[in-house]
This record gives structure tokens, sequence and C-alpha cells, in this order.
């Protein structure tokens, strides 16, 4: 069943925040929680855009969680 049909896993999700938080790519995160969470890369990428990393607008994919930048 595809990812967006489940809900998320709240205790992953934060696993995948506290990834991104460390400033880890978008793609090192999707293989750290894919393995040990036993995830296909849709489900991984779910969490990612979930958590913020990719998908935003067709602008491309988010390295990193967005930060507050003052212009």
């Amino acid at each position: 069943m595809p990812s967006r049909h489940r809900p998320l896993d709240p205790e992953i999700l934060a696993a995948v925040r506290q990834l991104l938080e460390e400033r880890r790519p978008a793609g090192v995160a999707r293989q750290e929680i894919q393995g040990p969470h036993g995830l296909d890369a849709e489900t991984a990428r779910a969490y990612l855009r979930e958590a913020g990393a990719i998908g935003h607008g067709g602008r491309g994919a988010r390295w990193y969680l967005p930060t507050t930048r003052r212009h």
C-alpha cells in the first residue's frame, strides 16, 4: 500500500526531523531512516516531505530544514 494512504509514524517522523536538524542532506536522511525502520524508498520520501525537506511548490528540493532568514 502506498505510504500516502497510511498515517505516518510520529516516532519515525521525529527521527527524520532530528537527522535534518543535524544538517544531513535529504538523500542521506532517507537512506538512514529507510534501512533501520524497514521502509521502502517511497515511504521514506513521504516522511521527508512531511518534515519539509522535499517537495515545496516545484522549486526544487530543500536539502535541509528551512531556517528563518532575515533580509
